[in-house]
Parts: C-alpha cells; sequence; structure tokens
C-alpha cells in the first residue's frame, strides 16, 4: 500500500482564521473542586500535517473570570496552510 500525501494532491494555501469567543456556559469541573478561572485551549497544529504546520502554534488564552459562566470576549487569530 502506497501513502498518499495530501499535499501532493491538493494546492495548499495560507488562511487568516479568527474566532471570537464571547464566553462560556456551565463549565464543569472534572474533579471535586469548582471551576476557578476558564481559558480556552485550541490545538490549531492539529489542522495541518506535521510537515505544513512547522510554523503552526496551539493557542490558549489567559485564565481570567471565575466561575461557571465566564465572560471572556477574546478573539483568537492565526494563519494556518488550509486546502
Amino acid at each position: 500500500m502506497e501513502d498518499v500525501s495530501l499535499e501532493d494532491m491538493v494546492e495548499m494555501r495560507e488562511m487568516d482564521v479568527k474566532i471570537m469567543i464571547l464566553g462560556l456556559r456551565n463549565l464543569q469541573s472534572p474533579g471535586l473542586l469548582p471551576v476557578k478561572k476558564a481559558f480556552i485551549k485550541m490545538n490549531a497544529k492539529s489542522l495541518v500535517s506535521p510537515k505544513m504546520g512547522v510554523n503552526v502554534q496551539n493557542i490558549k488564552t489567559d485564565p481570567k473570570m471565575p466561575g461557571a459562566n465566564p465572560t471572556l470576549n477574546t478573539t483568537l487569530s492565526f494563519t494556518v496552510p488550509l486546502p
């Protein structure tokens, strides 16, 4: 069986991605302690192949508001090569 490379078959272009996060609702802690400070972690490297994703970094917001219903009002911006 021969490996198929998506990069060889499809033209890849650098795309700017912006995601506006207004807030999180009804968060639940996986443990016994309540949610202290919520944050968003996005694994942007999973969107691209290892060869193409050398310059792509994972993104994480700073922990801000406490509680189960925090309002973050954050925009995540990054560039990734996509077909």
